[in-house]
């Protein structure tokens, strides 16, 4: 449930891993999928319609708290609506700016909405997150899981590298500006003589249904993995890099998801995390990555405690 339609590729990989893992647990024929536009205003209505041995799950991706505050309204709505079945939800990055007395009324808004839940259990993709909830939300389980991203299976194609490829926010969560961004380009610029800079983004301007979601996700897997180098401060810019191999440099956004999901693939020397600027330039100029190889199924295993959560949840609902 409340699976993007948008054009945010990063959110769509999301989706398509929990599609692909799912299938692989329990069967295609095991779940069906609501999406964000479907479930809009309709949570009491769907949830009249669901059996009370339906086990909810809410799409994962980092739009809980106060953010992306549309996002976390919706999933306060479905949490109402809901109240009488379990509800867990796929690994998230929870962010709440309680420095204004408005948005520390925010943040217990949404106190009183998760903990009324009687049975919520939220997966947290970094550390933050789940000492967060752990600590502020009495009575909602927290569990610790990578992000689902590295558990997707992608196509295995050879493709000649060349090129650098720059992904950088320009939303809400972007730090970096545009001089800090040309400093970085005259860096690689340096580093690699004479090969072209392309930018791209993991946000693209048409809507994605779920039938195009792995055409739209594969097709940018793609243009990643002809990359001689990606520099991002996107969180699933860094991932998709990960998975298909891309040597990278990755730097943090607002509130610091990319630097935290790093500690689950900070082994790959291929991908590399800075927590400012100056240490990125400084470690392009001395050398740039290596293409490596992804251990999937290294990183598919770590999504186990997810499978294991959502059967006991189904075997215990009533």
């Amino acid at each position: 449930m409340d699976t993007p339609e948008h054009g945010n590729i990063g959110d769509q990989a999301i989706a398509l891993a929990e599609q692909q893992l799912l299938d692989e647990w329990f069967g295609p024929d095991s779940y069906f999928e609501v999406t964000a536009n479907q479930v809009e205003g309709f949570e009491k209505t769907l949830a009249k319609l669901s059996p009370m041995n339906q086990v909810i799950l809410v799409h994962g991706g980092g739009f809980l708290g106060s953010l992306w505050p549309n996002e976390e309204y919706r999933f306060r709505r479905i949490l109402e609506a809901f109240r009488g079945h379990r509800v867990v939800v796929f690994p998230q990055t929870v962010t709440f700016d309680r420095s204004t007395p408005e948005g520390e009324e925010f943040f217990q808004e949404s106190v009183t909405s998760w903990c009324s839940h009687p049975d919520l259990t939220i997966c947290c993709r970094e550390r933050l997150s789940e000492r967060f909830v752990s600590e502020n939300f009495p009575g909602v389980r927290a569990l610790l899981t990578p992000d689902v991203v590295l558990g997707l299976e992608t196509p295995s194609e050879h493709v000649e590298r060349h090129g650098v490829l720059f992904c950088m926010r320009a939303d809400r969560e972007r730090v970096l500006d545009d001089v800090t961004v040309k400093s970085l380009s005259a860096a690689v610029k340096a580093a690699l003589p004479g090969e072209p800079i392309a930018y791209t983004d993991t946000a693209v301007d048409h809507r994605v249904p779920p039938k195009r979601r792995e055409r739209e996700v594969f097709a940018k897997l793609a243009e990643f993995s002809s990359a001689r180098l990606m520099v991002t401060d996107r969180l699933h810019g860094m991932v998709f890099a990960a998975i298909t191999g891309t040597p990278c440099v990755a730097l943090n956004n607002s509130n610091g998801k990319v630097g935290r999901v790093y500690e689950w693939i900070a082994e790959l020397s291929y991908v590399r995390f800075f927590q400012n600027v100056d240490e990125a330039v400084e470690a392009i100029r001395d050398s740039v990555p290596k293409p490596g190889v992804f251990p999937l199924h290294k990183h598919r295993g770590k999504l186990g405690d997810i499978r294991s959560l959502i059967a006991e949840a189904a075997r215990g609902s009533v």
